[in-house]
C-alpha cells in the first residue's frame, strides 16, 4: 500500500476511466469528495455506485460535461439530478457479472475499509454489493483505511497486499433515518402481514415504515431465518427478540445473510465481530439460485401500484431508505415452492383532493421507464390481506376490491363488471359505519402448532366457502342445517360470505399451511328483531376437531357481541353434543328446551361477564393511536 497525496490523482486515475464507488454506509467519503474535486481536471470519468445513501453531490448538473454516474439494480435516479446520472437496469445479482465483463467494468475501485489486522486482512465493514467483482477488474484499487469500521464476518475482507494506495481518515458511518413512531394503519398492515409467515420461515424485508411494522409483529414467531439484502435496526431487534435463529435454512444454516447493513450506530456495534452474522456478494444473497434454496422464503416488499389482476408496479429505490423493494426477492420467492412473495402497500397516496387509490384496474407504468412488474402471492393493505396464489383472474379481482380503499371500490367493481370479470351477483356488503372494525383479522396458534388467521368473512371467500361446505359429512350438515343439504352453488356461497358485518356476524378459521388459505371452522350469529340478542351457530372442519377451535370462536363472538352492546346469545344445540354443551356450561349459559324434541336451548347472557381465562380482545376492537 502506497499513501496518496492530493496531487496524485490526476496521475493514479487517467482521462475515461471507470470508477467503481463503494456504497452503502461505508461509502468512502474522503475518496469521493477527492474525486469530485478533481474530475474535471482528469475528465470523461464513469461512476459505478451501488446503493447510495446521503446527499448525490456527483448528481448535480455542474458534473454533466466531464462526469457520468451509473446507478446499477434497483437503485434509480435521486431527484433533481442532472441527465448524467443515468440508472442501469439490472437484478443486484447481475452487477458483479456487468462489472467483470465490462459492461461497464471497473478500471479504479474507492473502497472504505478498516485497519489491516494482524495477518494483513482489511475488513470492508457494513457492505459489499459487487466491490469484490470491482476489486477483481480494477488495475487500481484505493482504500480510506477508517478505524471506524467494524470487521463483520463473511466474505467482505481484502488483503491489504492488493490495495494500490490509501488515505486515511476515521469518519462515522453513514447511519439511516429512524422511521419514528409508526401510525397505526402501517402497524395494522404490518401485524396482517406477518400472520401469513410461518414458524420456520427465511424472511426478507428491506427498510422504511412498512418493512419495520412487518419485523416488530415477527418478535412471536420461532426459527426463523434471515436471508436479505439490506439489515437495519428492525432486523436487529427481530434477532435479539430469539426470533431469529436460523435453525431451519437450506443454506448458510445458523447465520444471518446480507449484503449491506444500514441503520444505527448501535447495529454497527452488535454486528461486529458477531459470528451469527455474515455479509456476502450481491451476486451470491440476491442470486435467484440462491434464493430458491432457502427453505420457506418469505420476501416482504412494498410497491408503488397494484391492480386487480395482481400485477404489482415496482418503481426504483428513490429515497434514503435502501432497499425499500427487492424485486430479485420478489420474484425468485414466487418461484420457489414454498417460497412467498407478500407486498405489502397502504391503499392509497396523497391527501386531501390529490388522493388517489394504488388499487387499479389496470396498472401502468406512470411516466417512470424505471418501473417493472413483478408476482406477488400476497397482496397486503389497511384494510385486510388478499391471497392470490394460483387464483383465477376473477377471484383475484374479487379479492382484491375487498382490501381497496372504500371510496374507490365502487369504480372498481363497475369496472370490473364491464370487463366481464364477475358474475352478475356479485356486489359488496352493505355500507360499514366503522371500516378498521370490519376488516381486522389476528393470528392464532393451535394445539397442533400451525398458525391460522381468525376473520370476518368476505365475498371474496366464496369458492373457500364452497369448498368448506363439502368437507362436512352428513352428520355435520344434520345438525347445521337441519335437513339434507346435498350441494352448495357459487352463488348461494357468495351470498353466505356476503354478510353485513356491522348487524349480523360471519367469522372464518382459515388454515394458512397451505399455498391458498383454507377455511377450517365458520362462526356466525345472527341479529333478533330487537337487535338486543342473537343467535349463534358454529361448523368446524371435522378433521380440525380437538384443537380448540369451538372455545376460540365462542369467546371471540361473546366479545364481539359484548362490544356491540347486545344483552344475550343463544343457540340450538343437539342433546348428544355433549362437548359442546359441556363448553357452553363453562361460561356459564342456561339450558332450556330446544325447539325440537332432540335439541337443547343454550342461552348466555353477557352483562359484562368475563371468559374464565381472563380478558380477552376482539379481532374487532378498534386499533387506536398511540
Amino acid at each position: 500500500m502506497t499513501p496518496l497525496s492530493d496531487t496524485q490523482w490526476i496521475k493514479v486515475i487517467r482521462p475515461g476511466s471507470k470508477v467503481y464507488l463503494g456504497g452503502g454506509a461505508a461509502c468512502p467519503r474522503l475518496l469521493k469528495d477527492a474525486l469530485l474535486r478533481h474530475a474535471q481536471e482528469i475528465g470523461d470519468l464513469t461512476i459505478i455506485h451501488e446503493m447510495p445513501t446521503g446527499t448525490p453531490l456527483w448528481a448535480a448538473q455542474k458534473h454533466e460535461n466531464y462526469l457520468r454516474v451509473l446507478l446499477p439494480g434497483p437503485d434509480g435516479r435521486p431527484f433533481g439530478c442532472g441527465p448524467h446520472v443515468e440508472h442501469l437496469p439490472c437484478g443486484r445479482w447481475q452487477v458483479a457479472d456487468l462489472v467483470r465483463q465490462g459492461m461497464p467494468g471497473a478500471d479504479v475501485a474507492l473502497l472504505s475499509v478498516s485497519a489491516p489486522d494482524s495477518q494483513g486482512f482489511c475488513s470492508m465493514g457494513p457492505g459489499i454489493g459487487a466491490a469484490l467483482a470491482a476489486c477483481d477488474t480494477a488495475a487500481v484499487i484505493i482504500a480510506q483505511i477508517n478505524r471506524n469500521i467494524p470487521r463483520v464476518p463473511g466474505q467482505s475482507y481484502i488483503h491489504s497486499s492488493r490495495i494500490t494506495y490509501f488515505i486515511e481518515g476515521d469518519q462515522p458511518l453513514a447511519e439511516g433515518k429512524s422511521v419514528g413512531p409508526l401510525p397505526a394503519i402501517i402497524r395494522r398492515m404490518g401485524e396482517y402481514a406477518a400472520q401469513i409467515i410461518p414458524d420456520g420461515a427465511t424472511i426478507q424485508a428491506g427498510l422504511g415504515p412498512v418493512a419495520e411494522a412487518v419485523l416488530n409483529a415477527l418478535h412471536k414467531h420461532k426459527h426463523l431465518g434471515m436471508h436479505g439484502t439490506v439489515l437495519g435496526d428492525a432486523h436487529m431487534r427481530l434477532i435479539l427478540s430469539g426470533a431469529v435463529d436460523n435453525s431451519r435454512k437450506s443454506t448458510d444454516r445458523g447465520v444471518s445473510v446480507v449484503s449491506w447493513l444500514y441503520g444505527s450506530g448501535e447495529l454497527y456495534k452488535f454486528a461486529a465481530d458477531n459470528p451469527h452474522i455474515s455479509i456476502q456478494p450481491g451476486e451470491y444473497v440476491a442470486h435467484p439460485a440462491t434464493i430458491l434454496r432457502q427453505h420457506r422464503m418469505a420476501s416482504i416488499n412494498s410497491a408503488a401500484a397494484v391492480d386487480t389482476a395482481g400485477r404489482v408496479l415496482v418503481e426504483p429505490n428513490v429515497s434514503d431508505m435502501p432497499g425499500a423493494a427487492e424485486p430479485d426477492f420478489m420474484r425468485s420467492a414466487a418461484l420457489g415452492p414454498d417460497g412467498m412473495s407478500i407486498v405489502v402497500i397502504p391503499s392509497t397516496v396523497g391527501d386531501g383532493p390529490l388522493r388517489r387509490s394504488r388499487i387499479l384496474s389496470r396498472v401502468g407504468f406512470e411516466g417512470n421507464p424505471g418501473a417493472m412488474y413483478v408476482e406477488a402471492h400476497h397482496i397486503v393493505t389497511e384494510y385486510g390481506m388478499a391471497n392470490i396464489k394460483a387464483s383465477s383472474l376473477r377471484e383475484r379481482t374479487m379479492e382484491i376490491i375487498e382490501i381497496a380503499h372504500p371510496d374507490f371500490r365502487s369504480d372498481l367493481l363497475e369496472q370490473a363488471r364491464d370487463d366481464g370479470l364477475l358474475p352478475s351477483y356479485y356486489r359488496l356488503p352493505p355500507p360499514r359505519s366503522n371500516e378498521e372494525e370490519t376488516t381486522a383479522s389476528r393470528g392464532v396458534v393451535l394445539r397442533d402448532g400451525h398458525r391460522y388467521v381468525l376473520r370476518p368473512l368476505r365475498p371474496g371467500d366464496e369458492q373457500r366457502l364452497q369448498a368448506f361446505f363439502y368437507t362436512h359429512d352428513e352428520e355435520t350438515i344434520q345438525r347445521r342445517y337441519g335437513f339434507a343439504v346435498t350441494r352448495m352453488s357459487q352463488q348461494r356461497a357468495f351470498e353466505s360470505a356476503c354478510v353485513d358485518q356491522t348487524h349480523d356476524l360471519a367469522l372464518g378459521l382459515f388454515g394458512m399451511e397451505q399455498a391458498r388459505p383454507v377455511i377450517r371452522a365458520v362462526a356466525r350469529y345472527y341479529l333478533d328483531k330487537k337487535g338486543k340478542g342473537a343467535e349463534m351457530a358454529f361448523v368446524v372442519d371435522q378433521r380440525c376437531r380437538r384443537l380448540g377451535i369451538a372455545r376460540l370462536l365462542l369467546e371471540e363472538m361473546i366479545a364481539i357481541a359484548a362490544g356491540r352492546g347486545l344483552k344475550r346469545l343463544w343457540a340450538q344445540v343437539d342433546r348428544d353434543n355433549i362437548p359442546m354443551l359441556k363448553l357452553f356450561q363453562q361460561y356459564p349459559a342456561a339450558l332450556e328446551p330446544g325447539d325440537e324434541p332432540n335439541t337443547m336451548r343454550v342461552v348466555m347472557e353477557l352483562g359484562g361477564q368475563t371468559p374464565p381465562e381472563g380478558p380477552h380482545y376482539s379481532i374487532l376492537q378498534r386499533v387506536k393511536e398511540k
